[in-house]
C-alpha cells in the first residue's frame, strides 16, 4: 500500500504558518516517517526548533550541489524525533546567500523524498 503524500501549507507571514506544519509533522510522525521541509528563507524556522548542530544541513545547500541523490538528501535531514526529520534553511541564510536553481530541481527533491 502506498501512502506516500505531500501536503503543502501556505499562508500569509504571522498567520501560525509555521506551528500549524510544526504541529501537523508531529501528529502525523506518530504513525509514519515525516519530512517536514521548511521553506521560508526570510525568517528560518530550523534553528528555532532544533538544535545546531554545526554541520551543512541546508535546504539551500542541498538545491544548489552540482547532483541531487538520495544519500544527499537523507544527510541533509535533521532528526527531530523518532519518525520526524527537518529541511530548511539555516540562520543567516536568505534567498542571496545561494545560487539560483531550477524547477527541476525542487521536482527532483520532493521524488525523493516521496
Amino acid at each position: 500500500m502506498d501512502n506516500k503524500k505531500i501536503i503543502a501549507v501556505w499562508g500569509s507571514p504571522g498567520s501560525g504558518v509555521t506551528t500549524t506544519s510544526i504541529k501537523t509533522a508531529r501528529e502525523l510522525a506518530k504513525n509514519s516517517n515525516v519530512v517536514l521541509v521548511l521553506t521560508d528563507e526570510v525568517t528560518p524556522s530550523v534553528p528555532l526548533v532544533a538544535p545546531p548542530s554545526g554541520e551543512t544541513k541546508s535546504l539551500g545547500h542541498l538545491l544548489t550541489l552540482p547532483i541531487m541523490k538520495s544519500i544527499s538528501v537523507f544527510q541533509h535531514l535533521i532528526p527531530a524525533g523518532r519518525n520526524l526529520s527537518l529541511l530548511g534553511y539555516q540562520s543567516e541564510e536568505n534567498e542571496i546567500t545561494y545560487g539560483e536553481y531550477k524547477e527541476k530541481r525542487v521536482q527532483d527533491l520532493l521524488s525523493i523524498l516521496s
